[in-house]
C-alpha cells in the first residue's frame, strides 16, 4: 500500500545518496526498480500494478539501474569518514573563513539545495569549490550565530551537520572520498521532511553555541 519508493526509504541499504537518484527517475521506473530491485517483486506483478507488459516492465528496470549507475550522485562504497574529519568540516563552515572551506572539496564539488515554501533554496546546482564555499560560508554567518544546537549526526548512509536554526532545523550532507575531499554538498530544508526532526542526536550531547 502507499508509494513504493515511500516504502523503500525506510530499507536499511537505501542511502540519502541513492534517494537523491531515485528522485531523478519517472515514477514508473522508480516503482520498477524499488519494487524488484529491493523488494524482489516479480516483473508480472510490477506490469499489472503499472498496467503494462512485462517486457515494457523489465525495460523499464534495465533503464532505471543503468540511470542510477551513471549518476553523478550515485552511492559509493566507501569507508565512513571518522570524527576528526567531520569536526574539521564543522570548524571550517563556522569559522566563516572561506579559503578554509573551499579546500574541504573536490574540484567538481557539487551543492544541491532542497528547500520549501517558506526555506528558499539555490534552484540550480552550485557548482566548484569556490562557489560552493562562498554560498556555505553566507548561510553559516546568516544562520550560526542564531543557532540553538549543532551536532554531526548520520544520515541514511551520509555524514551530516544538523543544525537546529531560528527558523526551524536544517540538515547538511556530504559525500566524502576516500582522500577526505568533499565531492557531493546536499542541504536539505524542507519543513516538511524535518518535520519530525528525525535526525535529532539521541543520548549524545549536540554542539551547543
Amino acid at each position: 500500500a502507499g508509494d513504493p519508493a515511500g516504502s523503500a526509504v525506510a530499507a536499511d541499504d537505501v542511502t540519502f545518496a541513492l534517494m537523491v537518484v531515485l528522485d531523478r527517475l519517472s515514477p514508473d521506473e522508480r516503482t520498477s526498480l524499488v519494487l524488484h530491485d529491493v523488494f524482489d517483486v516479480p516483473f508480472a506483478e510490477i506490469a499489472a500494478l503499472l498496467d503494462r507488459s512485462v517486457d515494457s516492465t523489465r525495460q523499464l528496470a534495465s533503464r532505471a539501474r543503468t540511470r542510477v549507475r551513471h549518476d553523478p550522485d550515485a552511492p559509493r562504497r566507501v569507508a565512513p569518514p571518522d570524527a576528526t574529519t567531520m569536526s574539521r568540516i564543522l570548524g571550517a563552515f563556522a569559522s566563516g573563513d572561506t579559503d578554509a572551506v573551499a579546500a574541504l572539496f573536490a574540484d567538481d564539488v557539487t551543492l544541491t539545495s532542497d528547500g520549501g515554501p517558506d526555506r528558499h533554496a539555490a534552484r540550480h546546482g552550485i557548482v566548484g569549490p569556490g562557489r560552493v564555499a562562498r554560498l556555505l560560508v553566507n548561510l553559516g554567518r546568516r544562520e550560526l550565530p542564531s543557532a540553538h544546537d549543532i551536532a554531526i549526526v548520520d544520515v541514511d548512509g551520509a555524514p551530516a551537520i544538523w543544525m537546529d536554526l531560528a527558523d526551524g532545523p536544517a540538515v547538511m550532507m556530504f559525500d566524502i572520498d576516500d582522500s577526505g575531499a568533499v565531492r557531493r554538498v546536499w542541504t536539505l530544508l524542507n519543513p516538511d521532511k524535518l518535520r519530525r526532526d528525525p535526525w535529532r542526536p539521541g543520548g549524545r550531547q549536540p554542539h551547543r553555541r
